[in-house]
């Protein structure tokens, strides 16, 4: 890889085994240097060399003084390392006691970016051995031909021996291997033929490990076609003028995009792969035709048919076998551009898209039409939501000082036997109202209660408390509502939010304002509001919790695990909506899942009596004595419905998970329990 600015580089390597390092010479200007050169390391601890690596690393060396810039290195295991004698030369007996790196190192260009090196060990003792020992033995030849033969006999023997043991080694470590690692599938995970995508594992099997596996594991995999519509190009000078749509049809299955000029659409179809019922797949563009003005000859149905007949400018086909197959994580499909065989050559038209086979696990799912759900129904989506994190807001109301009361005219005259008024405390939070108890001030107008007031406060809070201090002897209206002495409110953003009861909340003092120009300033109220961020607002039942933590989160701790739901489906479903004769219904069924503050809900499944959902959740578990709740409801609003139905109940089932073990899969199917007001 050029370094030094002018197309060359001057490169040397730096060789570290076993904390001792040794270091080329620099090639200068060379782009595939060749070094030829030998280092020897000494090894400590041979029977331990299977644990050490021999790293090289490459530089450009600048000889400026600056730093040298990295190229690239290479790691090699010193399981790799062949023993002296047993590479395939002469049977020398002597034991290493050092290993020697040969190395025949070659920097390619930056494209290749490979590096190769021949790893060698071999002492410099043995090959002195080996030259000292072969004029002694040509001697030992030369003087007594017939003694070698019964003398070498077993020591050849015994260094072909050895020479055999590594090769039985290495074809033992082999058939290890092979046996341990199956042959690689040449489809992808989860397919089976051209069309058919296998289930995931048996779920019973499978274990997971530190708090789940992947995405969709629990749960089967269900192809679904995909069609990604982006735009169409026509030629013509006013074209991108006019509206143009595009129609998908396979088989009975045939829907269109939205109408756009431009012809720029970005939708995404998605259809079942189980209702498939043909092998092509065609996609047509038309051109939407003007409606033509009424003539004054009044041929409206003429006008009519005109209208409707939209220009056809080509449709391009699809057979379902040569579609490509994708599983996630894969990257998306590029989408292409695809000329269309349309009845005018002189007019052609390309449309942009891109089709492939995948799963519910594809990102393009969520925002796609799909073919088992309605379309793009918002009601029948699929969809994850929080409830709001609900506060306790306690409101304490001492006392107040320097009353003034209104002036009653004679009409409004307090009734015989009053003896003086009758004054109480009113909170409004949201659609909360809480009064104190009723005191006769008498001669003093520093009437004192002493209440707590208990209001429940929902993320994002109202933006303020409002208190106001009322007469009940007197009433300010024909309805008989108690008088308002004076009104004050307080900001939510200016609350105490306290987190255990060790100290008290602040107090304050709350100027009244009165009702009119004449009292701008009706008195004071006494009052001490916090937010109790140590308690925890049960909206469920005791019994069937599934959160207990506080509100405040600096009392929260970290969650103790994960739990994963796969939704796989429902068998033998009831139906819910009956035909108007009585022969037969319907049923559209979803499921929800509530678990601490997380509400998930699966897609809607139309006309289905065993619905199959195969969608998957998560849950972070904070303490195991709560329980999780799944209900089944079938879907009414999703057609015309009137103002304010409600989807009819199914059934439900709670889980507690207390019954459930840590680090294990349950594959269960558990009867629905519907409760009506009778029984």
């Amino acid at each position: 890889m050029p370094k030094d600015g002018q197309g060359t580089a001057s490169a040397y390597a730096i060789v570290d085994f076993d904390g001792q390092r040794r270091r080329t010479k620099t090639k200068l200007r060379d782009l595939n240097p060749q070094w030829d050169e030998k280092f020897e390391f000494l090894v400590h601890d041979p029977e331990s060399m299977t644990g050490e690596t021999l790293e090289l690393n490459v530089y450009n060396d600048k000889r400026t003084g600056k730093r040298n810039t990295f190229l690239g290195k290479v790691k090699i295991s010193g399981s790799s390392f062949a023993k002296a004698g047993s590479e395939g030369g002469s049977g020398s007996e002597a034991k290493p006691e050092k290993a020697a790196a040969e190395g025949s190192e070659k920097a390619t260009t930056a494209a290749e970016g490979e590096k190769k090196e021949k790893g060698e060990k071999k002492t410099e003792e043995a090959k002195t051995e080996e030259k000292k020992s072969s004029p002694a033995k040509e001697e030992k030849k030369n003087k007594s031909p017939e003694k070698p033969k019964a003398e070498e006999s077993p020591a050849s023997d015994a260094a072909a021996a050895e020479k055999s043991k590594p090769k039985e080694e290495e074809e033992k470590q082999k058939a290890t291997n092979a046996a341990a690692s199956p042959a690689k599938e040449t489809q992808p995970a989860g397919f089976s033929g051209d069309l058919e995508i296998r289930p995931s594992a048996a779920v019973a099997d499978r274990t997971t490990t530190g708090g789940g596996g992947g995405s969709y594991d629990l749960v089967d995999r269900v192809p679904y076609l995909f069609v990604r519509l982006l735009k169409a190009k026509r030629s013509g000078a006013d074209a991108e003028k006019r509206p143009a749509h595009a129609k998908i049809a396979i088989g009975s299955h045939s829907v269109r995009t939205r109408p756009a000029k431009g012809g720029d659409w970005h939708q995404v179809f998605a259809f079942h792969k189980a209702s498939l019922n043909s092998t092509a797949l065609e996609v047509s563009v038309y051109e939407e035709t003007p409606q033509p003005p009424p003539s004054s000859e009044g041929d409206k149905p003429a006008a009519a048919a005109a209208a409707a007949a939209d220009t056809s400018l080509g449709s391009v086909s699809f057979d379902l076998q040569e579609i490509p197959k994708r599983v996630a994580p894969d990257s998306p499909l590029a989408p292409q551009w695809y000329t269309l065989d349309g009845p005018d050559e002189a007019a052609a038209c390309d449309v942009m898209l891109a089709v492939w086979i995948g799963t519910q696990a594809d990102e393009a799912f969520q925002e796609a039409w799909q073919s088992d759900s309605g379309g793009l129904v918002v009601h029948t989506r699929s969809k994850a939501y929080l409830s709001p994190k609900l506060w306790y807001l306690r409101l304490t109301v001492i006392q107040t000082q320097d009353l003034r009361l209104p002036p009653l005219p004679d009409s409004k005259a307090r009734p015989a036997g009053s003896v003086g008024p009758e004054l109480h405390i009113k909170a409004q939070l949201g659609g909360q109202v809480f009064k104190t108890n009723r005191v006769a001030p008498g001669a003093s107008t520093n009437p004192s209660w002493n209440e707590d007031l208990l209001f429940v406060a929902a993320e994002p809070f109202d933006p303020y408390l409002t208190i106001s201090v009322e007469d009940a002897s007197s009433s300010s209206s024909a309805a008989g509502a108690p008088a308002v002495v004076g009104q004050a409110r307080v900001p939510l953003s200016t609350v105490h939010r306290r987190l255990d009861d060790r100290a008290e909340p602040p107090s304050r003092w709350l100027n009244l304002a009165g009702g009119d120009e004449a009292r701008p300033y009706a008195g004071r109220v006494h009052v001490r509001v916090c937010l109790e961020g140590g308690y925890h607002v049960l909206d469920e039942a005791a019994h069937v919790a599934s959160d207990v933590r506080a509100a405040s989160k600096q009392l929260s701790k970290p969650p103790v695990g994960l739990l994963e739901v796969g939704v796989r489906g429902a068998a033998n479903l009831v139906p819910m909506k009956l035909a108007k004769d009585g022969s037969g219904g319907s049923t559209d069924a979803y499921v929800v899942l509530k678990y601490g503050p997380k509400w998930a809900r699966t897609r809607t499944i139309l006309d289905q009596f065993n619905p199959r959902w195969n969608e998957q959740y998560a849950w972070d578990v904070f303490d195991p004595c709560t329980v999780l709740t799944i209900g089944v409801f079938d879907n009414v609003r999703f057609k015309q419905a009137e103002p304010g139905t409600k989807d009819a109940r199914i059934g439900k089932v709670r889980i507690r998970l207390s019954t459930l073990d840590t680090n294990r899969v349950y594959a269960n199917t558990y009867p629905l329990t519907a409760v009506h007001p009778s029984g």
